[in-house]
């Protein structure tokens, strides 16, 4: 598993730029994926190592809850894309 969190980092910062653009615009959605990155390696890491809860992207590659929120989030933007797109 060693290196899979920058795969599951990559991914669920596209989910989120994905779901937002769809709600906003385009622009919106890449500075919402680009803050929550920056916000996290700025202000999510603690002393000694540690991590704030929130701070997902910076879980290590074997976070079963960090996974977890990535699949709903690709699961989402995939079903909301789909039903924009008018398919059914």
């Amino acid at each position: 598993m060693t290196g899979f969190d920058t795969a599951r980092n990559v991914m669920l910062l596209t989910c989120v730029g994905l779901l937002i653009a769809q709600v906003g615009n385009s622009a919106s959605g890449i500075a919402t994926g680009m803050m929550l990155m920056i916000a996290s390696i700025v202000a999510g890491r603690g002393p000694a190592g540690s991590h704030a809860w929130w701070a997902v992207v910076l879980y290590p590659s074997n976070s079963v809850p960090a996974w977890s929120l990535t699949a709903v989030l690709l699961a989402a933007a995939g079903i909301r894309s789909v039903k924009a797109s008018g398919k059914p």
